[in-house]
């Protein structure tokens, strides 16, 4: 469910910087990227979303992901 920018984002936020801008994705960085639990008025919500910004922002706040400024 989540796209790259969400990912990418929790991992540069969670993750061991590497060399290159590289980030570690090891079985530990990434073992909370599951599906997350959602009630059935949130799934009738993000599934009514037709904004790619409305559902990004939907998933951040849902996954407990902030980006940077």
């Amino acid at each position: 469910m989540m796209e790259e920018k969400q990912i990418r984002e929790a991992l540069e936020n969670t993750s061991k910087p590497y060399a290159g801008n590289y980030f570690s994705v090891a079985k530990n960085y990434i073992k909370s990227f599951g599906i997350c639990d959602l009630s059935i008025d949130e799934r009738e919500m993000l599934f009514n979303f037709t904004e790619q910004d409305k559902i990004d922002d939907f998933l951040m706040n849902k996954y407990n992901i902030t980006l940077k400024s």
